[in-house]
């Protein structure tokens, strides 16, 4: 990716600051999400061409999947290492990211990225 990772993280959080992305968004989703989000993107195309902020645009759906897979294994892990109970909280946030991951990845192999609480 051609982008400079300043411009990436500050293209990402505006991105999410509108809603962010599916993996399923096209292309011309992608853009009517850009323009709704807080940024000025002018800056961009002193070195950039629309296919190389497009690429950042699918990175950042790509980005998406991938936070929601760590965090339900983070939380995995922690649910993991209370010994006496599962924590109710914790559960339903590690549940919340799986529903999200089924709904919105249903082409990706969970039980191959996914971690699944010992005490289930």
């Amino acid at each position: 990716m051609k982008m400079k990772p300043e411009h990436y993280a500050e293209l990402k959080e505006a991105i999410n600051a509108v809603g962010g992305f599916l993996p399923s968004t096209t292309m011309r989703q992608r853009w009517n999400i850009l323009w709704r989000a807080p940024i000025l993107t002018g800056h961009l195309y002193a070195y950039l061409d629309d296919d190389n902020v497009d690429t950042a645009l699918r990175q950042i759906a790509v980005d998406t999947v991938i936070e929601h897979i760590n965090e339900a294994n983070r939380l995995c892990k922690e649910i993991d290492a209370v010994q006496d109970h599962r924590p109710h909280e914790l559960v339903l946030q590690y549940n919340s990211h799986i529903e999200w991951l089924e709904e919105h990845c249903p082409s990706i192999d969970l039980s191959d990225r996914v971690l699944m609480p010992a005490q289930w």
